[in-house]
């Protein structure tokens, strides 16, 4: 479906202005686009105990690294493919995969890193590592955060295109995800100086705005 710059332009500022939409094809299509069966279909994220989510969390000390993050990266990809499909039960999704981002490791984090600045991953990707550790109060997912929210939009992109309007909705993500987490003196202060030196005006007003309400008004669960 394609959308009229005014159309996304209206999108864009009910991001501001709303309760955190976790899903970005909710933003571009005006649904929710998780499938009913993507809480049985991906088990590490899964509120569910499970195999899977009982060997990430209880015993991550006793395995190695390599194997936790190969596991995780499976269940991520089944994740984000979920992300294209409709749910009808799109509250308990998100509700479950918040819960499922604060219990994160260091691993997981690390790896929600690499993809949410991967220029090789999918929007729907980026856009759920984005989700997840806005989620997180560990320092290096604010870290990871403050990356996604300070990198330029390519130039390859035209101002008017889906993908443009993507990468701002990226960002967008990351700004609210910071303001969630960042203690309230220190989230004005760095929000106030991104927002002087944000070029696109979207993501300074944006920045402003969180400054001026409080870090529970503006971002949901």
């Amino acid at each position: 479906m394609m959308f009229s710059k005014k159309m996304y332009s209206g999108l864009l500022i009910l991001l501001c202005v709303s309760a955190l939409v976790y899903n970005f094809k909710n933003i571009q299509q005006g649904m929710i686009s998780h499938s009913p069966s993507a809480a049985s279909s991906s088990t590490i994220f899964s509120s569910s105990p499970s195999k899977i989510e009982k060997f990430t969390i209880d015993e991550k000390i006793e395995r190695p690294s390599k194997e936790r993050r190969k596991i995780f990266l499976r269940e991520f990809a089944n994740e984000s493919r979920n992300m294209a499909k409709i749910d009808d039960r799109s509250k308990e999704t998100e509700e479950r995969l918040i819960a499922r981002a604060r219990d994160l490791t260091s691993v997981e984090i690390e790896i929600l890193k690499e993809i949410s600045s991967d220029k090789r991953a999918s929007a729907d990707e980026k856009f759920l590592a984005v989700f997840l550790l806005g989620h997180n109060s560990h320092p290096e997912a604010q870290t990871a955060l403050w990356r996604v929210a300070r990198e330029p939009v390519s130039g390859d992109f035209k101002p008017d295109s889906i993908l443009y309007h993507q990468e701002l909705v990226l960002r967008a993500q990351a700004l609210l995800g910071l303001n969630r987490q960042l203690p309230e003196t220190q989230r004005k202060i760095e929000m106030i100086e991104y927002a002087k030196n944000q070029r696109e005006l979207f993501l300074s007003r944006l920045a402003y705005r969180l400054t001026r309400e409080s870090s529970k008004a503006s971002v949901g669960p």
